[in-house]
């Protein structure tokens, strides 16, 4: 029974360490996105995708005769 416990915390701080690796990874790459392509083109990324959305949707208005 020790040993089967002893194995699974091994297992267990091995998938940690993949997490804690991978999270990194995704952490730099998103800090390394936004230096390179700075600040505003990810500030002009936001508006176009919610004017999208809006766009989509027909209001009460726009059905009047």
């Amino acid at each position: 029974m020790r040993r089967a416990l002893a194995q699974e915390l091994g297992r267990v701080r091995e998938v940690a360490v993949a997490w804690r690796i991978g999270l990194g990874a995704i952490l730099a790459g998103l800090v390394g996105f936004g230096l390179i392509k700075g600040r505003s083109d990810v500030g002009q990324a936001a508006p176009q995708r919610a004017a999208c959305c809006c766009s989509q949707r027909s209001s009460p208005a726009d059905s009047a005769p």
